[in-house]
């Protein structure tokens, strides 16, 4: 996810993506064969005179380059969880909504999808990713955005209902004024591993800040790793 006037580094940015899309340097259970995160991929870019939003069932590294304005952008490429649904309407980023703003997540991780089902009093959690089941959850909450996603990581904690990691982006939209705001967060389940894989690193610069998977940052592709700072554990923060 990239915030400000990224344009000029974005092709080389999203080439890292698919670099590490194809092949993780950092997970040895998928090669080059099927592709390490091939399970579809979409992106979300706001700028001063659009909203674009789409999704791919198709893997991200078979796709030409993004045409893309400065703003912001979140883009993701799937590795779904074990039996998790598979299809182009199950790519990140998630949409949401109520009746005060637009929400869109981006999700490395895995939680209990039916747990989060219980809290919201639904029955149809098979027909949903997790990722999707604890964003109707921040978007079934109260306030504004940033106590909205507090309350639900807090909620998802306490229930111990986190599988592996938590890894989250967040693009909310308010529906009245048209601003936007964008959130990050990584953590993991209190008993997994929370190593190399699991951490997001932020970069920051004159032009713009990114927040990028710790795949990314070891990309032979991406050229800002000697700037990259992990992100803090634990800890939700505004981009």
């Amino acid at each position: 996810m990239l915030k400000g006037s990224f344009s000029s580094d974005f092709e080389g940015i999203f080439t890292s993506l698919q670099e590490v899309a194809r092949v993780d340097p950092l997970l040895e259970n998928k090669g080059p064969s099927d592709g390490s995160h091939s399970d579809g991929w979409g992106y979300l870019n706001i700028t001063d005179s659009k909203i674009e939003y789409v999704k791919f069932g198709t893997p991200i590294f078979h796709h030409e380059k993004l045409d893309t304005g400065d703003g912001v952008i979140m883009c993701h490429a799937r590795n779904a969880a074990p039996n998790e649904p598979l299809g182009v309407n199950f790519a990140h980023p998630h949409y949401s909504s109520n009746d005060r703003f637009d929400f869109f997540l981006s999700h490395n991780g895995w939680f209990n999808k039916e747990g989060i089902s219980s809290i919201l009093k639904r029955n149809d959690s098979a027909y949903h990713t997790d990722s999707e089941m604890f964003l109707y959850l921040v978007s079934s909450l109260e306030g504004e955005p940033e106590s909205r996603i507090s309350e639900a990581i807090e909620l998802v904690k306490e229930r111990g209902l986190i599988r592996s990691s938590a890894n989250l982006l967040f693009t909310v939209i308010d529906r009245k004024s048209q601003d936007y705001e964008a959130f990050y967060y990584s953590d993991a389940a209190a008993k997994s591993n929370y190593g190399t894989y699991q951490k997001l690193f932020l970069v920051r610069n004159e032009r713009w800040s990114g927040v990028f998977s710790s795949s990314i940052v070891k990309a032979n592709s991406f050229h800002f790793t000697e700037n990259a700072e992990e992100v803090e554990r634990g800890k939700l923060f505004m981009l």
